[in-house]
């Protein structure tokens, strides 16, 4: 399988909620940090008793780099 992915011969398909802003993919289609925070990062078993403070300061940074 190593062998088929060097060689191109495989090429594996990433999930459209996978293409974000670290893959050239998700940044030509636009992904920046307010889809990772909102779509990319989302977590199965977020731990609800943490702060999210920082998160929504990120966000509205990603919100007003994106206007």
């Amino acid at each position: 399988m190593l062998q088929e992915l060097r060689s191109g011969k495989l090429k594996p398909k990433i999930p459209d909620y996978a293409l974000d802003i670290h893959l050239p993919q998700g940044r030509k289609i636009g992904r920046g940090l307010k889809h990772y925070l909102t779509e990319a990062a989302k977590l199965a078993k977020e731990d609800k008793s943490l702060s999210k403070k920082y998160k929504q300061k990120l966000l509205k940074i990603a919100v007003k780099k994106s206007k």
